[in-house]
């Protein structure tokens, strides 16, 4: 793969860690285009999570259905990112397909997954419950986010 792009997306990552979000997204934003899938799927998360951070949900899925959709040995991360946003939304077929199609396109064992794969993610969906709704998703879904 090209340095550039690495590069560029390593600085991108960088605002997004330090929490300059636009400045992420205008960084990111560019390599969305490149032909490679890895480069594209990888700034598609990353712009994802910033807009996430930005409290723009809907453009936080759009980009994570756009990371998924990129291909890539990242997919997965795209596809499980969307089933999260969709168990937010309540809409808990939709996370469950997603959740599915992250499986599917998983690394077979968690030490080939990406480091910024949140904990848990090896956790496969429970297709044997009523509705095929994980019950993991509807107890994210039904419990109230405590604060500490």
């Amino acid at each position: 793969m090209d340095q550039t792009p690495q590069l560029r997306l390593a600085e991108g990552q960088r605002l997004l860690d330090s929490g300059d979000l636009e400045a992420a997204i205008a960084a990111l934003s560019p390599l969305t285009a490149e032909g490679d899938p890895e480069v594209a799927g990888s700034a598609w998360q990353a712009i994802g999570a910033a807009r996430y951070r930005l409290d723009d949900e809907p453009g936080a899925l759009d980009a994570w259905q756009h990371a998924a959709d990129a291909g890539g040995s990242t997919a997965w991360l795209g596809w499980k990112s969307v089933a999260e946003q969709h168990v937010r939304d309540g809409n808990l077929e939709e996370a469950v397909e997603a959740y599915r199609e992250a499986d599917r396109r998983a690394p077979p064992t968690e030490g080939e997954r990406s480091p910024t794969a949140s904990p848990g993610c090896s956790r496969r969906p429970d297709t044997t419950s009523p509705r095929g709704v994980s019950s993991t998703a509807r107890a994210v879904h039904t419990q109230p986010t405590r604060r500490t």
